[in-house]
C-alpha cells in the first residue's frame, strides 16, 4: 500500500467520520435520557476521530477533505427508535471506511483501524438493539470495504489444469 493509497484510505475514512458527526447531531435531538447521553458520548469519540485523521493527513502533507455542509441520512430520524436505526447505519458506514486501512504498512495505522472498526461495530450493534429492530446483524460481509472476489483462492502453483 503505497503513500497515496494511505492518504487516499485515511480520506474514505475521513469522510465516514465526518458524516457520523453530523449524523449523531441530527439523530441527538430523537433520543432522551441514557441514550442521548450515549449518543453525545459517541458525538465525540467521532470528533476526537476525525481530529486525529485530519492530523494525520496533515503530517503527511496532505489536504483532508472538508465536510460537506448537509449530508443525506440513510434514515429519518423522527423518533427514538429511527434516531437509534441511523446511529447503526452510521456505525456500520464506519466499520467500511475504516477496513482500507487494514493493509497499510504502518502498524499503528492498521492498529487505529482495526480499534475503530472493532468499536464501530459494537456500537452498530448496541443502536440496532435499542431500535428493536427483531435481528441484529453485523456488515455484509466478513471483510466490509473489500472488493468482491479480492479474497478469492489464488491458483495453486503446480495444481491441475486439466
Amino acid at each position: 500500500m503505497g503513500e497515496v493509497t494511505v492518504a487516499s484510505a485515511l480520506q474514505e475514512a475521513l469522510k465516514a467520520e465526518h458524516a457520523a458527526v453530523y449524523g449523531y447531531g441530527v439523530l441527538g435531538a430523537r433520543l432522551r435520557g441514557a441514550a442521548q447521553a450515549n449518543a453525545r458520548t459517541v458525538w465525540d469519540d467521532h470528533r476526537a476521530q476525525r481530529d486525529e485523521l485530519i492530523s494525520r493527513l496533515a503530517a503527511m502533507g496532505v489536504r483532508a477533505v472538508a465536510a460537506a455542509p448537509v449530508y443525506r441520512l440513510p434514515v429519518r430520524p423522527s423518533s427514538g427508535r429511527t434516531a437509534a436505526q441511523l446511529a447503526a447505519v452510521l456505525e456500520r458506514e464506519v466499520v467500511t471506511a475504516y477496513a482500507g486501512l487494514a493493509g497499510a504498512p504502518d502498524p499503528a495505522l492498521r492498529t487505529m483501524a482495526a480499534r475503530e472498526m472493532q468499536q464501530a461495530m459494537t456500537r452498530s450493534v448496541r443502536w440496532q438493539a435499542m431500535a428493536g429492530t427483531g435481528r441484529v446483524t453485523g456488515p455484509s460481509s466478513a471483510f466490509p470495504g473489500l472488493p468482491g472476489g479480492s479474497l478469492d483462492p489464488a491458483p495453486e502453483p503446480g495444481g491441475s489444469g486439466g
